[in-house]
C-alpha cells in the first residue's frame, strides 16, 4: 500500500460561504475549490491544508463532512482537525459537536502533529470516483469555509514507483509482534519506518540503514486499532501500508 499526497485544484464558485476563516494548501488559499486527488487501488491518500483566520476578531467554528456518493465497503474516509481526529463513519453527512477557536490572524499548520485540516482516504481492491467536501461552519454566524476533494480513480499511474519499493507485512491483523520484509530502490539516506496511528501521531520508528532487510516491531503495548507503516526518506512518506492491531484475549 502506498501513501500520496497530490491534488489538482480546480476552482468554483463561493458566493455565500465565509471569507474569514481561509483554507490553504502550500500557502495557498484553496478555499472553495475543488481538489482532485488521483487514487489506485489498495492505496492510502493524505490531502493536509492550513486553516487561517482572515479576521480581527476571534472564530469559534464546527465541521461537517459530506460524502457525495456511497463508499464502496472497502474504503474508509476520515479526517484530523486541530488536535482531533474522527474515525471513519459511512453516513453521507458527519457533523461532529466539537467546537474549535481561531483567535484573530491565527494560522494553524497541518501535518501529522494534527492542527489544520487533513483528509484521509483509505482505498480499497477495486477503484471508485467519488467527491468529498469538508466545511468548517462559523458557529455564531453560520458562513461556510469549504473544500471539495474529487478522489479520481486512474490506471497504470505510479508503476515506477511501486517497483521501487516491494515491502511484506506479517502478521496483520497483528497482535503481539508484526514483520516488514522490504526492499527499497531508493538512496539510503536518512531513512526511517515509521509507525503511524490514526491521530497521526507516531507511536514508534525504526532507523532504516540498508537497502533490503527486515523489522520486527512489537505492538503488544500498542492500543487496537488502524496504523500505518510507512517508509520515510528525507521526512518524505514514500510508501505506507496499513496495519490492524488487534488483542487475542
Amino acid at each position: 500500500m502506498k501513501i500520496f499526497i497530490c491534488f489538482l485544484f480546480i476552482s468554483i464558485y463561493t458566493t455565500g460561504f465565509s471569507q474569514d476563516i481561509r483554507i490553504l494548501y502550500d500557502s495557498v488559499d484553496v478555499t472553495g475549490q475543488t481538489i482532485v486527488v488521483k487514487t489506485v487501488p489498495d492505496s492510502s491518500y493524505q490531502t493536509p491544508f492550513s486553516i487561517f483566520n482572515n479576521s480581527n476578531t476571534k472564530k469559534i467554528y464546527t465541521s461537517r463532512r459530506i460524502l457525495h456518493k456511497k463508499l464502496m465497503t472497502d474504503y474508509s474516509v476520515l479526517y484530523g482537525l486541530d488536535i482531533l481526529h474522527y474515525p471513519p463513519y459511512s453516513d453521507s453527512i458527519y457533523t461532529p459537536t466539537d467546537t474549535f477557536e481561531l483567535k484573530p490572524h491565527q494560522y494553524l499548520s497541518p501535518g501529522f502533529s494534527s492542527f489544520g485540516l487533513t483528509a484521509y482516504l483509505f482505498t480499497g481492491a477495486t477503484c471508485d470516483d467519488f467527491l468529498v467536501s469538508y466545511e468548517l461552519v462559523d458557529a455564531i454566524t453560520s458562513s461556510k469555509s469549504l473544500i471539495h476533494i474529487h478522489y479520481m480513480c486512474v490506471t497504470g499511474i505510479n508503476a515506477v514507483e511501486k517497483d521501487k519499493i516491494k515491502s511484506n507485512m506479517y502478521p496483520n491483523p497483528a497482535s503481539s509482534l508484526v514483520t516488514i520484509d522490504y526492499e527499497l530502490d531508493y538512496p539510503i539516506k536518512n531513512a526511517r519506518l515509521e509507525f503511524i496511528n490514526i491521530l497521526g501521531r507516531s507511536t514508534g520508528s525504526v532507523v532504516i540503514t540498508e537497502g533490503k532487510g527486515k523489522i520486527t516491531m512489537d505492538t503488544a503495548t500498542l492500543p487496537p486499532g488502524i496504523y500505518l507503516c510507512a517508509f520515510v526518506i528525507d521526512n518524505q512518506v514514500v510508501h505506507a501500508e496499513k496495519l490492524m492491531v488487534t488483542r487475542t484475549d
